[in-house]
């Protein structure tokens, strides 16, 4: 599930033109930061929702083999 929601993330930024029309640092740099941001704000809410005091929804995430 959370691999299918980055997978999401990284489909809107392809679709949304990804890396297509880069002609110089500065296009490549704007272009990376549209998807690490998204990337990153998406792995800290994760990272929040499974704190020590949301043992459930761990526990519901996390498959224990």
């Amino acid at each position: 599930m959370i691999l299918a929601n980055a997978a999401f993330l990284v489909g809107l930024w392809l679709r949304d033109g990804g890396v297509t029309g880069i002609r110089d640092v500065a296009d490549l740099l704007t272009s990376l930061g549209r998807i690490t941001g998204p990337l990153g704000t998406y792995l800290l809410l994760i990272q929040v929702l499974l704190l020590p005091g949301c043992g459930g929804l761990k526990r519901s995430l996390v498959s224990t083999g």
